[in-house]
């Protein structure tokens, strides 16, 4: 009976202890090398090359609930073997299952080809979240079609959250930049933050965060957190942060939202306590993250981020059921967007000038990874960039965006502004074309602003009181004046 060789390890690797290495077999035994056991990384099991009924239980109950990596034998038939092995091992309850790919016998190409295998495994599984298990998925080793697979996962979305094809398109792109970020070659150096902004309480944004982890890489639905733990997961496992916001308690701490800010870009880092682990107190806090909430945006994660507003739905719509675990033919779609994210990553380049310009000025860099990914699929295509481009444009977040530059310019003001004066000076801020009074009036007025008659020395002209603006900006911007900090939570 094979036996499961726990050998000493000095970390742990993902949701399990322990990962386990599958020796498929003599042949793939000794292409491995007696001495070259990796024996800090994994517990070794050796497989038969025939595996009895009676052998298979125990096995399978030995290997539950851990991370799988079959390391196949030389050629195509013992990687054909390796690949039906790791489907049978997928069904006995582990938390990932992945085959390596032999590039080389060199003692560093088999660490590379395992390292590269547990990754690629732990992030196409879907982790155990809550009180649901873990569920290990196949990689998909058939050809792939990157426009296909974008097509799928918008198709999917649309399926289980009844989105409007723009906002489905916009989070489908974003998914498969999340697999593009943990691609083995990526060159992206930002992640624009996903905003899933409810605009009412009915709005089903806190669902769509959990349809969003059926797409993404190791996914980690979060509904409360200070910044030193999610450090502390980003070490050890790179999920995909997923934060649903439950009464605005994420955005209303400093720490984390200085963690949303500074995680968009691959070189941010945060100093923590020097320990025998971490000796230099450097912690990498980049990650692809999604947010879920209904508060008005601090205006460092709005800089960052990509924002589709979600409406609440109809009076007479039927509520739909709860996520629950993703069905087969979605984890079969994860397996496909790694496989899409690993060929397309390599040609990402950066957007097409021409398909920025169509962009708000302010929202063109947190865009522009998006866009390129979508250019690098092979063209960019008209209903992909007409679907993003609407996203960013919704009109419940240029209303939001409009009144966090009002909020800039004018929070320290006592005078009233004509609407004329506070046209040229958005102008000035934003360096866009100029809006038009009747449309700064509707945007404001889903704040309670309105235009009202003032004098201007000997002049009568429209615009806004400065007393209704500070009520307005009291109500509706988020203040960090009153955010709490990670030591206050601590010392509560």
């Amino acid at each position: 009976m094979p036996q499961i060789r726990a050998l000493p390890s000095r970390r742990s690797v993902g949701p399990a202890a322990t990962a386990v290495l599958a020796v498929d077999g003599e042949a793939a035994r000794r292409a491995l090398g007696t001495g070259a056991w990796p024996s800090e990384r994994f517990a070794v099991v050796e497989l038969p090359d025939r595996l009895g009924v009676g052998q298979l239980a125990p096995l399978m109950r030995k290997l539950r609930g851990r991370a799988v990596v079959v390391w196949p034998a030389p050629g195509t038939q013992g990687l054909a073997r390796a690949t039906r092995r790791a489907e049978m091992i997928a069904g006995a309850g582990v938390a990932a299952i992945g085959v390596a790919a032999r590039d080389g016998d060199a003692p560093a190409d088999t660490d590379a080809a395992l390292d590269k295998a547990l990754t690629q495994a732990l992030a196409r599984a879907m982790p155990q979240q809550g009180c649901r298990p873990a569920r290990a998925v196949l990689p998909w080793t058939a050809p792939v079609k990157p426009g296909t697979v974008l097509a799928d996962t918008t198709a999917a979305l649309v399926r289980h959250l009844e989105l409007p094809q723009n906002l489905a398109g916009a989070m489908a792109l974003w998914s498969l930049h999340a697999w593009c970020v943990r691609a083995p070659q990526s060159p992206i150096e930002f992640s624009p933050r996903l905003i899933l902004h409810g605009q009412d309480p009915r709005a089903e944004h806190a669902r769509a965060l959990r349809i969003l982890a059926w797409m993404t890489p190791a996914p980690l639905v979060v509904s409360r957190a200070v910044a030193g733990h999610v450090l502390a997961v980003l070490a050890a496992e790179q999920p995909t942060l997923l934060f649903d916001d439950i009464a605005g308690g994420m955005l209303y701490r400093r720490d984390m939202r200085t963690l949303l800010a500074a995680g968009a870009s691959r070189d941010g880092v945060f100093l923590s306590a020097l320990t025998r682990r971490n000796p230099t107190g450097r912690a990498a806090c980049f990650a692809p993250t999604a947010i879920a909430t209904l508060a008005t945006l601090p205006d460092d994660v709005r800089r960052r981020a990509l924002i589709l507003g979600l409406s609440a739905p109809a009076p007479d719509a039927v509520p739909l059921p709860p996520p629950g675990d993703p069905p087969d033919d979605i984890l079969q779609l994860r397996a496909q967007l790694q496989a899409a994210a690993n060929a397309i990553a390599p040609k990402i380049m950066a957007a097409p000038p021409e398909a920025l310009r169509k962009f708000p000025p302010l929202q063109r860099e947190t865009w522009a990874p998006i866009m390129g990914l979508a250019n690098a699929i092979g063209r960019l295509p008209a209903e992909v960039s007409l679907a993003a481009q609407s996203a960013a444009l919704d009109e419940d977040t240029a209303a939001t965006a409009l009144l966090q530059d009002l909020h800039t310019l004018y929070v320290t003001t006592e005078d009233h502004i004509p609407t004329a004066c506070m046209i040229d000076d958005l102008i000035a801020l934003r360096g866009d074309a100029a809006l038009k009074p009747e449309d700064l009036a509707r945007r404001l007025a889903r704040f309670g602003l309105k235009p009202v008659s003032i004098r201007t020395g000997e002049d009568v002209v429209r615009g806004y009181r400065a007393g209704d603006l500070a009520v307005a900006f009291a109500r509706y911007i988020f203040s960090s004046e009153h955010a709490t900090s990670s030591t206050e939570v601590a010392a509560a």
